[in-house]
């Protein structure tokens, strides 16, 4: 039998975020991972003990729109808007990745919020790779809900990143029956076709479906972008929202992103779905 690890944190500045947003000083006792006091602790619980006087002890921060597989092309044509930012330098970098590069920009990315602070992230990948991804945040201690991207709509999608709708949506699965709920449910699988432009709605359907079969978050970008937004009404003759909700990704389950160029109509309807927004100042202002 594993003998029980423990560490305190001793004497800090502690942000509880309680009913009653308590700040004190004092201690926390974490263990085997878990946080099992918090207060007064007697010394003689740990095994290792961490001088916090001169420290703030706060919940971890959570990142809930996050693009690991990106973290190497930062910098990218940031003088471009969306679309010919995608179709001109994000796809084709996201298509040259190979395992070990994959690796490589979710371990860099991870490190990075891990030290400023952020210990929960909801993150998109790219077609392919996530299992790096999720070897990477197992590895690291992140939290994650995460998923592959899903592109299957062949009149916007690249020929180098489209995907068969039933092999992307077989390849989720695969995923999902790998990694959702591992490491003590630090793991989790979110369902992520990129956007309303690069998805046919049986795949949108689909993915929805297939989330509430296993219990996964929904996650998808939409109306970043004016641009967006017209080929989604010259399509299919309808708002960005709109869309999404009639194929099923509104409710308590689903996260948006972005969500600038909404009209009065969309936004009572993410509110009656109880929808989150996830908004990215960084991006859009």
């Amino acid at each position: 039998m594993a003998a029980q690890k423990s560490t305190l944190l001793r004497n800090g500045l502690i942000v509880t975020m309680d009913n009653h947003e308590r700040l004190l000083r004092g201690d926390i006792l974490i263990e085997n991972g878990v946080l099992t006091q918090l207060g007064q602790v007697d010394k003689k619980n740990a095994t290792t003990i961490i001088d916090c006087s001169n420290l703030i002890l706060l919940p971890g921060f959570i990142q809930t729109h996050t693009h690991l597989c990106q973290t190497l092309f930062r910098g990218q044509a940031d003088d471009l808007q969306l679309l010919p930012w995608l179709q001109q330098k994000i796809w084709p970098m996201e298509a040259s990745h190979d395992a070990e590069t994959m690796r490589i920009s979710a371990r860099l990315g991870i490190a990075e919020m891990l030290k400023s602070g952020t210990t929960t992230i909801q993150d998109m990948g790219s077609t392919h790779h996530y299992d790096e991804i999720f070897e990477e945040a197992r590895q690291t201690g992140i939290r994650i809900n995460g998923g592959k991207c899903m592109m299957d709509f062949a009149e916007t999608v690249p020929d180098y990143l489209l995907e068969d709708g039933k092999s992307s949506l077989q390849e989720s699965e695969r995923l999902i029956k790998t990694w959702h709920g591992t490491e003590n449910n630090r793991l989790r699988y979110s369902m992520a076709p990129r956007f309303a432009v690069s998805c046919t709605t049986h795949l949108l359907a689909e993915s929805a479906a297939m989330a509430r079969q296993y219990g996964c978050n929904l996650h998808t970008h939409a109306s970043e972008n004016r641009d967006e937004i017209a080929l989604i009404e010259k399509r299919e003759n309808s708002r960005n929202i709109d869309f999404l909700h009639k194929y099923g990704f509104t409710g308590e389950d689903t996260t948006l992103v972005h969500c600038v160029w909404l009209n009065e109509h969309e936004k009572d309807t993410l509110h009656d779905t109880h929808t989150s927004v996830a908004h990215c100042p960084a991006s859009n202002l």
